[in-house]
């Protein structure tokens, strides 16, 4: 009589290679693609690329102007200003205006607002911006130095 894993002859049963298969096969995958930590800077501008691309959308979708857009774009990079005052302040200002929860707050509370129309095109201009720098490669600063960033932990990590 067979009990277990194993049939009478020995052997593990099919069906529990069968059922394993779908688990074995995407441990495999995730092992081999996206799992791998030199992938995660390439998935990390595949979705600021998605995301600048979607915030330009609905920028353009929800009828705002153009001219409001090019003059805003920029605008988040003044964070970069608290580098005069030191590495950290500056790692620390810098990260204040280049993660998303600022232009998702500002776009809740331009929703919550009955005339938020203007605090809404600024929001998805100022998500546009952190996409775009993540699309280029850039990321969050950890505070050492300008060029010590979030992404740049992953390169060090795979260079020999």
């Amino acid at each position: 009589m067979a009990t277990g894993l194993l049939s009478n002859d020995g052997h593990v049963r099919s069906w529990m290679i069968w059922m394993m298969w779908p688990y074995d096969a995407a441990r495999t995958w995730l092992s081999t693609t996206w799992y791998d930590r030199k992938n995660f800077r390439l998935l990390l501008r595949i979705e600021g690329l998605l995301t600048l691309v979607a915030a330009i959308v609905l920028f353009d979708k929800l009828d705002y102007a153009e001219e409001l857009f090019l003059f805003f774009f920029m605008a988040p990079d003044v964070g970069m200003l608290g580098y005069f005052f030191g590495s950290r302040i500056g790692a620390a200002t810098y990260n204040a205006t280049h993660t998303y929860v600022g232009p998702i707050a500002l776009l809740l509370i331009s929703l919550a607002m009955p005339t938020g129309e203007i605090l809404g095109a600024v929001s998805l201009i100022w998500c546009a911006h952190v996409a775009f720098d993540r699309a280029l490669g850039f990321g969050l600063k950890c505070g050492r130095t300008f060029f010590d960033t979030h992404v740049a932990q992953f390169d060090r990590a795979v260079s020999p």
